[in-house]
């Protein structure tokens, strides 16, 4: 979670400011971006100054990838605010079980990302640590396994509530676990804009279950690992409770 403190510049490319068109700058007064985002820098690339800003869905002009002027503004992390939404605007069909994802696909989500104790660069260049956090997580970061179980359930509270206010429909707790599983792994962004989401909303469950099978592509090419990882959401999106 990101608060921007003072005007600040935010553009896509680590290039000089003069040399960017004007729909590729944006500036942005005092606020706070409540979208899961984070701030980073990639060793051997050189940013020329600035920090690389990623965010969960696209903001400003459609971009998720946004590099800021780190000498024009301060960022601090900043805890995401509560929900305030009264019990009314909850949707009673949903099952009870939404709401926190179960066994089976809290250790699903453990067996596919690996425990890691030092921080790395995923395939996506984004600095990771423990069960597949990247939250304020940087290079040289070290991490218990203690400590990445807490990250772990840190993380899953945004996932698990995206789950719930993206499906319309009611779901058992195989369902929802795996959905999280999935948007865990490849962004809610994605996951609210995915074919699979809009199939589910429609009551067309097979439909959805069988778009997991699609999403097994990093870089370009099917991944044997991301094969594998959708086989089991799926087989669980599909099992009786």
């Amino acid at each position: 979670m990101l608060r921007i403190t003072k005007p600040t510049l935010l553009k896509r490319r680590p290039v000089p400011g003069e040399a960017l068109a004007a729909n590729e700058k944006v500036a942005k007064p005092p606020c706070r971006i409540f979208l899961h985002s984070y701030a980073y820098e990639v060793p051997g690339e050189n940013l020329q100054g600035h920090v690389k800003v990623c965010f969960e869905g696209p903001i400003l002009n459609n971009a998720n990838v946004w590099y800021i002027y780190s000498g024009h503004c301060l960022i601090e992390g900043v805890e995401p605010p509560q929900s305030t939404r009264p019990t009314s605007d909850i949707n009673p069909s949903r099952s009870s079980s939404a709401g926190k994802i179960n066994r089976a696909g809290l250790d699903m989500i453990k067996r596919f990302e690996g425990f890691r104790t030092q921080a790395y660069i995923c395939p996506a260049g984004v600095p990771t640590i423990g069960y597949g956090s990247t939250l304020g997580v940087r290079m040289g970061d070290r991490i218990t396994q203690q400590g990445a179980e807490e990250l772990l359930q840190r993380d899953l509270v945004r996932f698990e509530q995206a789950v719930s206010d993206a499906v319309k429909v009611p779901l058992t707790s195989n369902q929802y676990s795996a959905l999280v599983s999935f948007a865990f792994n490849v962004g809610i962004g994605a996951f609210q804009r995915s074919t699979l989401l809009k199939l589910l909303n429609q009551r067309n469950y097979q439909g959805a279950a069988d778009q997991l099978l699609l999403w097994n592509k990093g870089g370009g090419r099917v991944l044997q690992g991301l094969v594998n990882r959708r086989q089991a959401e799926r087989a669980l999106f599909l099992k009786r409770d």
